[in-house]
């Protein structure tokens, strides 16, 4: 795992990361393999920017995808009119399936920057990443609104 920094704003969000993720199989580092860790979706009235750490590509076999790709998919995947909470119930149920069989080693980490016309920036984070714990704990879900920095619904 490595690094995704997001700042939220009343006025804007920036968001960054480096390019490094994890291989499934050993847990060392895979960089230049990987490719961006930045997405970004449009749905009825949101603008979301995606990054994400953890494991480089999801699946064995013939239906091995590197996980920019299935999380691409799995945006595109969903409803037009999606709010933030479906989307981020969506990913935690779809991350949580895709990484149990990788077991101890399949961690995932999303970071959203939410965008809403007349609303203040939100950031929701989704991650099985229990860092005081391992194996990793179940997939969580929390958005603060960049304004008050409390709990949205």
């Amino acid at each position: 795992m490595t690094l995704i920094l997001t700042v939220a704003h009343s006025r804007g969000v920036y968001q960054s990361s480096d390019y490094q993720l994890t291989d499934k199989e050993t847990g060392a580092p895979w960089s230049d393999r990987a490719g961006s860790k930045q997405l970004e979706a449009d749905f009825k009235g949101l603008h979301v920017q995606l990054a994400f750490t953890g494991v480089a590509v999801v699946g064995s076999g013939s239906s091995e995808q590197r996980t920019i790709d299935w999380l691409g998919a799995e945006l595109k995947a969903l409803p037009g009119d999606s709010t933030l909470q479906r989307i981020c119930n969506a990913l935690s149920t779809r991350a949580t399936s895709a990484m149990k069989p990788h077991g101890p080693r399949g961690v995932l980490t999303l970071v959203l920057a939410v965008a809403a016309i007349g609303e203040p920036f939100r950031v929701a984070v989704i991650s099985n990443a229990g860092w005081g714990a391992r194996p990793p704990s179940s997939p969580w879900c929390k958005s603060q609104n960049s304004a008050s920095a409390r709990d949205s619904p």
